[in-house]
């Protein structure tokens, strides 16, 4: 099990979660079934919903200057290339956060 930050744009919350370091758990967690990495600075990554874009009715979030579409999960990158426990403060990741209010079409 790994520590994750769960960012839910649906209900526009951030929260810590456990994950198995499995891909099925993870689909399971953000209710996708294909994944995206993005790495981020810091030795962090984002775990994407790569389909998510394509989904009607999707729910989006703003890091920086990229948007994301769907669920996903903040984790941390090992020097092997391993997903390993985010070292993030929550409280950190919200306020870098923007929610969007309406799914786009």
């Amino acid at each position: 099990m790994i520590d994750a930050i769960l960012i839910d744009p649906f209900d526009h919350s951030v929260s810590k979660v456990y994950v198995k370091n499995e891909l099925q758990s993870m689909y399971e967690v953000m209710q996708c079934s294909l994944i995206e990495v993005v790495y981020l600075p810091s030795n962090q990554l984002l775990i994407i919903d790569e389909e998510g874009r394509l989904k009607s009715n999707n729910r989006w979030f703003t890091i920086g200057d990229n948007s994301y579409a769907g669920r996903c999960l903040l984790v941390d990158d090992s020097p092997d290339g391993e997903f390993v426990s985010t070292t993030t403060d929550i409280d950190d990741i919200a306020n870098t956060l923007y929610f969007e209010s309406d799914a786009r079409d």
